[in-house]
């Protein structure tokens, strides 16, 4: 979390650069890379959604976003699908994942990912 907070960023190339460790940063990539496809750990997805439960009202209203991401010129990515291109004029599919994110608004109208 920090890395991204320095970085302003979630490529984990700018994440690594602003950690500044004293190895390679190939290495510092590789190790991030390895706890990202541990997952997210169930005790903190719990705490999360503990801390989100204090922000929002009883009945929340939550908004679905279905949405993609294209990789149009991927071809080392895994698992990509045939996406609409929802940014393109015409109704054109491509290379990509499809997305879904659920947003709860806090008590005071902020928008929280749940």
């Amino acid at each position: 979390m920090y890395g991204i907070l320095a970085s302003k960023s979630c490529l984990l190339s700018d994440i690594a650069d602003a950690l500044h460790e004293n190895i390679k940063k190939k290495n510092t990539i590789e190790r991030l890379s390895n706890h990202l496809a541990n997952g997210t750990s169930k005790t903190f997805l719990i705490n999360y959604l503990k801390t989100v439960r204090k922000w929002v009202p009883a009945e929340p209203v939550v908004h679905i976003d279905d949405t993609d991401v294209i990789k149009p010129n991927g071809y080392k990515v895994e698992a990509l699908g045939i996406v609409r291109d929802g940014s393109a004029k015409e109704n054109t599919l491509t290379k990509g994942y499809l997305v879904t994110e659920a947003c709860a608004l806090t008590k005071n109208g902020h928008p929280v990912s749940v």
